[in-house]
């Protein structure tokens, strides 16, 4: 028997199985939960990055300046950095999201942005999801898919009526998938 409290502390208690295995599944838990967290913080400072790139890319279509082929690149290098790191978290309607509201800003074009979105469409295709994230992700899509339909935010038309029709794709299967389809 311990005399004191903080000799009992000192005694090594065998573990049993349940205990471990709680112990191991609350700290990947933990873990995840803090890289979620922290790749949502990154993509949220690389958001603005790629809306200050969005800007440049505007101004210089606009002005028809030497340096629209360098902005769109760099506007579009920096979304897929966004997009990786969404995607690292399974943060998918964080990056909708992301994308929605750099339509906002005004004075932007989207164009750099489609291959990204595009790549983020393609790869939630390929894969079944929970209902529960099935479900936010067609909404972020649907928002998406509101919020960028606007013409003036797109410099070639073209590339917004592909951006239109893959999030619309992607909403039917995640619809389906919300069914119990395959």
């Amino acid at each position: 028997m311990c005399k004191l409290s903080t000799d009992c502390d000192r005694i090594p208690q065998a573990p049993d199985l349940q205990s471990v295995r709680f112990l191991w599944g609350l700290s990947l838990f933990e873990y995840s939960k803090g890289a979620i967290r922290r790749a949502a913080l990154i993509s949220e400072v690389i958001q603005e990055w790629v809306g200050l790139h969005l800007k440049a890319f505007f101004a210089n279509s606009y002005l028809g300046g030497p340096f629209v082929d360098v902005s769109e690149k760099l506007a579009r290098n920096t979304c897929h950095r966004m997009k990786d790191l969404c995607l690292a978290a399974q943060s998918y309607s964080v990056f909708f999201d992301r994308i929605r509201s750099l339509s906002t800003l005004g004075s932007v074009y989207l164009d750099p942005v489609e291959e990204p979105l595009c790549e983020v469409i393609s790869r939630l295709s390929g894969i079944k999801q929970q209902p529960r994230i099935a479900g936010k992700t067609k909404s972020a899509a649907q928002a998406l898919a509101s919020a960028t339909a606007d013409r003036v935010l797109w410099l070639d038309q073209s590339v917004n009526l592909t951006v239109q029709f893959r999030l619309q794709e992607l909403q039917s299967a995640l619809e389906k998938s919300l069914k119990g389809g395959k």
